[in-house]
């Protein structure tokens, strides 16, 4: 089947797959690959299948933007951390409206990478991750038009107690915010202050390797000429322990590599001439003299 889709022009596989959709959104061609991944016999090979589509710029459309699929709603504990939101999930057959929603196909793919099984995860992350970095032309529109819920999920995964879940999507961040393409997501993103707390929590992170990927994250809040009056703050009222954190950041990699070393000093400079906003600034200076 991946031969046919890698030349869907030809055998007009695109075509096809188009004409299994209906008014809808449901398409049963990529619903049942899609529930193939929760078998993990089957889960590699489909994810093949919806590898090839994701890159084919005559189906990721599809994917991204017009499928919808039907999954029992996934129900999170209430009083401790859900580390995994494994459950069997089929779709609804004359039930209770109230357990199923509607998907679309990253929405599902975002919880296939919290599968237990480490191959069924891994692939589906390549599965998400070839849907988000190979159409350019597509993605900035899809993560305007879904920012709130996407980003809701992606922060979320950042945070994963799974530590290959959590590294593989630091490094997925990155690539998505320091993409051309997506200048302005990239803006919205560091112009929110939640986002740089979890960022500046990530700097602290036991894990060398998880750290050194939220440095990359970190630095794209400081550099930001146009910071927005939120973030300038906390930078500001955090400066000195940043900087504390900062002066002794991997340096052993900086003694080896003289790019990260370059880019670790930039870095704190940025932070050092940060300052207050003039509104803060005046009134924190009429305290002083009242005092």
């Amino acid at each position: 089947m991946n031969y046919i889709i890698r030349r869907c022009g030809k055998y007009k596989a695109d075509q096809y797959i188009k004409d299994k959709t209906d008014k809808n959104g449901h398409n049963v061609i990529i619903d049942c690959l899609l529930r193939g991944y929760h078998d993990q016999h089957l889960a590699q090979n489909v994810g093949s299948v919806l590898q090839e589509m994701a890159k084919r710029q005559e189906l990721a459309p599809m994917l991204l933007n017009q499928i919808r699929i039907t999954r029992k709603k996934i129900k999170q504990p209430s009083n401790e951390k859900d580390g995994s939101k494994e459950q069997k999930e089929q779709p609804a057959v004359n039930g209770n409206d109230d357990e199923y929603e509607e998907r679309q196909v990253i929405d599902e793919l975002f919880v296939l990478v919290q599968k237990p099984s480490f191959d069924i995860a891994s692939d589906a992350y390549k599965t998400l991750q070839l849907l988000l970095t190979r159409n350019k032309k597509l993605v900035p529109k899809y993560l305007e038009t879904n920012y709130d819920k996407f980003f809701g999920e992606f922060n979320q995964l950042i945070q994963s107690d799974n530590y290959v879940t959590q590294r593989q999507f630091l490094t997925l961040l990155s690539e998505l915010l320091l993409e051309k393409t997506n200048f302005n997501l990239m803006i919205k993103y560091i112009g929110q202050k939640e986002n740089l707390k979890i960022a500046m929590t990530l700097l602290k992170n036991d894990s060398n390797a998880i750290s050194h990927e939220a440095f990359h994250i970190f630095k794209v809040f400081v550099a930001n000429p146009k910071k927005e009056r939120n973030v300038s703050i906390i930078l500001w009222k955090n400066k000195q322990k940043l900087l504390d954190l900062l002066r002794n950041f991997h340096n052993k990699l900086a003694d080896k590599n003289e790019a990260f070393s370059n880019e670790r000093s930039i870095l704190m400079q940025c932070l050092n001439d940060i300052s207050l906003p003039n509104d803060l600034k005046q009134k924190l200076s009429s305290r002083k003299m009242r005092h």
